[in-house]
């Protein structure tokens, strides 16, 4: 029996086909032409070769074979459930971690010390990932969709960055440089992902004044002994028109030493650059989000049904409460502190009792995104990591977007936390959060790795109604619901779409309006956009390098928002 605050927002979904279906159902679950019946090519050979690397570990094949174009997934027999989980909750410590958090602060107590013994300049070179990944097929590995298998959305070159003393900048001439700051400047040429163009301030419709100062705003984080993170890139576009992709600071700049993080020399210290892999946290909530739609889209689950129709031991709580957080679980739980193996904690997470009944209310919980992790699985048959490379980034060709980067790409990721309670060191290319760790590091909610014009690109993706480079990802009436106020009356802060967060100034700053929409991330990332202006501001920090307690306050966020919403003002 349906909650009365789920029978409510019920009624509130696109289109009139049976389970959800907007309409008819569509014949490709990839993605197809906007206004076409068939698939892109490219789209569609970069989702074979995806399925290729799975066939070696049994991913994509048996009962899961009806993803390369049935309508409905069905049959087959049902796998594991393979979720993962991330405690952090956005820019705030979860409440009921203090015991964990107290552990975490003696671990971190007095441990920057004395730069590390070393000889200078004696970094390895950064490695760029082939088209391939290298992980040879097994499980959980960083689903890259590359070379002359690259979708219509492909990824190319987005010029030089000219490289100045800690700043990057890839940004067209007035387009907010990186001037006096470091004292770099650049260009860019050619296309960017998801239908994204470099171009100049004034082609963008945006002030350049304003906008010069973006880049310094963010750049100021980085003073001071203990700044508020270690580096940073930002990438700011409007109207699909990229002015703004720049870095600086450092993607490594403290290491392990015998029990302690120190400060390595500066001629160890790896540079951030434009094309930085970032573990983005919660983010991930977002490709969890569109899986699940997409799917719904498809008839393959309805949003309203209760999970436990799928999920044996789960509560009677709606798909479309928890991608709102209003399913009435808490905030989190210490999955470590569960013995046994994925399916033991993931069965740890179904048994939680319901703090409130579902609809009623709005609790940020991580716990929801796990079940849908957990429930995509279900009904598809084939992994979460999978279903990510097949139904998001392989369409929108996020080449540098999945879960569990290969050792290839761990060279151009940002280092997060030192975790010894963790049995970890300082992580780099490794997921920050623990949950996750414990599940293997594929996550509903925490997981993906991914880079500002990846993140770019999918926020484009929402911005042109579902549509990327010609390839529809999502219907129209599904992006309008996933944008779709689904908390009413349920308080400012419970402001969520399916997924989202909506008109948010906590995260969003001077860019929060009623038609805002974005997410951030525990390890400092975020991402944001607008419909109403057409803007996107992706800003990605690791904050949490070499610990958690620096930029909590997430003004690294608003500052940048700041001087892109006075541009847009001021071109007016």
């Amino acid at each position: 029996m349906r909650r009365a605050g789920e029978q409510r927002r019920r009624r509130h979904r696109p289109g009139a086909g049976r389970r959800g279906r907007p309409g008819g159902l569509a014949r490709d679950v990839r993605g197809q032409r906007a206004g076409g019946a068939a698939p892109d090519a490219g789209a569609a050979a970069g989702a074979d070769r995806v399925r290729r690397w799975h066939g070696a570990g049994g991913h994509l094949d048996g009962g899961a074979r009806h993803l390369r174009g049935r309508g409905r997934l069905r049959g087959g027999q049902a796998r594991r459930p393979c979720a993962g989980g991330d405690p952090a909750v956005g820019d705030r410590g979860p409440p009921g971690a203090g015991d964990r958090d107290r552990a975490r602060d003696g671990a971190h107590r007095g441990v920057l010390a004395h730069q590390v013994p070393g000889r200078r300049g004696a970094r390895g070179p950064r490695l760029r990932g082939g088209g391939r990944a290298v992980d040879g097929g097994r499980r959980g590995g960083h689903h890259r969709l590359g070379g002359d298998q690259a979708t219509a959305c492909q990824r190319r070159s987005a010029g030089v960055a000219a490289q100045g003393a800690g700043v990057q900048q890839q940004g067209a001439p007035g387009a907010g440089g990186a001037s006096g700051v470091g004292g770099a400047s650049g260009t860019v040429s050619g296309a960017v992902a998801g239908g994204l163009r470099a171009g100049t301030a004034e082609e963008a419709g945006l002030a350049p004044g304003p906008l010069a100062e973006l880049v310094p705003s963010l750049a100021a984080f980085l003073e001071g002994p203990e700044p508020a993170f270690a580096g940073f890139v930002v990438l700011a576009a409007r109207n699909g028109v990229v002015v703004t992709h720049a870095a600086g600071g450092h993607a490594l700049r403290y290491r392990e030493w015998n029990g302690a993080v120190v400060e390595l020399p500066a001629g160890d210290r790896v540079p951030m650059a434009p094309d930085t892999v970032f573990d983005v946290a919660s983010l991930s909530k977002l490709f969890t989000a569109l899986v699940v739609v997409r799917l719904a889209e498809r008839g393959v689950l309805d949003l309203d049904e209760p999970i436990s129709r799928r999920l044996g031991g789960f509560p009677e709580v709606s798909a479309r409460a928890l991608l709102t957080h209003t399913g009435g679980w808490p905030a989190e739980i210490a999955l470590g502190d569960h013995p046994g193996d994925r399916a033991a904690r993931l069965a740890a997470v179904g048994v939680q009792p319901l703090e409130y009944p579902p609809g009623t209310a709005y609790r940020y919980s991580d716990l929801g995104p796990i079940a849908l992790g957990a429930l995509v699985e279900r009904v598809t048959g084939a992994p979460l990591d999978a279903l990510v490379a097949e139904l998001v980034t392989g369409p929108l060709g996020l080449t540098d977007t999945g879960y569990r980067p290969p050792p290839a790409l761990r060279e151009r990721c940002a280092a997060t936390e030192y975790q010894p309670w963790t049995g970890r060191g300082v992580l780099r290319g490794e997921v920050h959060d623990e949950n996750a760790h414990y599940l293997g590091g594929v996550a509903g909610h925490a997981g993906i790795f991914s880079t500002a014009g990846d993140l770019a690109a999918l926020g484009q993706a929402l911005l042109n109604g579902g549509v990327c480079g010609g390839v529809r990802l999502l219907g129209e009436e599904w992006v309008a619901e996933m944008l779709r106020p689904q908390n009413a009356g349920l308080g400012p802060e419970a402001a969520r779409g399916l997924g989202w967060q909506l008109d948010q100034p906590a995260l969003m700053g001077e860019l929060a309006s009623p038609t805002a929409f974005g997410h951030g991330g525990f390890t400092g990332t975020s991402l944001v956009a607008d419909p109403a202006t057409g803007v996107l501001l992706v800003v990605l920090t690791n904050r949490v390098h070499p610990r958690r307690d620096r930029g909590v306050d997430g003004a690294y966020r608003r500052a940048p928002a700041a001087a892109l919403a006075r541009a847009l003002r001021e071109a007016r």
